[in-house]
């Protein structure tokens, strides 16, 4: 599995904690996010010495930020040497986690579902078990 694949449903898991939910969804969805934390950390290390290798700088060494906390390149040559290497990053082959169980929802955010679909095998309590496995 590609570590962008566990980045983003990371993020995506972020978001749907912020929603109400049945706990028999979201509690084994939070030990999901729990497991993926370590993978998230790690993208986002490396995406930071990524940063550092390739930003601009300021006088004193540090990455220049503009008013929104964004950088910026130093020349074409970095940014295309970032872009490759950022590239790198997100294909990064780690283990896939065991999937977890839990009930289909009555309704979630196509995005999210995208997100977090390899991880997860959907139950429906009416119609059997949903997997597409």
């Amino acid at each position: 599995m590609k570590l962008i694949e566990k980045v983003t449903a990371y993020k995506a898991l972020g978001e749907i904690m912020k929603e109400d939910w049945d706990f028999a969804f979201i509690y084994p969805l939070m030990g999901l996010m729990r497991l993926l934390e370590g993978d998230y950390a790690l993208f986002c290390n490396e995406e930071m010495k990524l940063v550092a290798a390739y930003g601009a700088k300021e006088s004193n060494g540090k990455v220049a930020l503009d008013a929104d906390g964004v950088f910026s390149f130093a020349d074409e040559e970095s940014m295309n040497r970032y872009q490759q290497k950022h590239k790198e990053l997100e294909a990064l082959i780690t283990d896939a986690p065991e999937r977890i169980s839990l009930p289909a929802p009555g309704k979630m955010k196509g995005a999210w579902l995208a997100a977090i679909a390899p991880f997860c095998s959907f139950q429906s309590f009416e119609e059997g078990v949903f997997s597409d496995e």
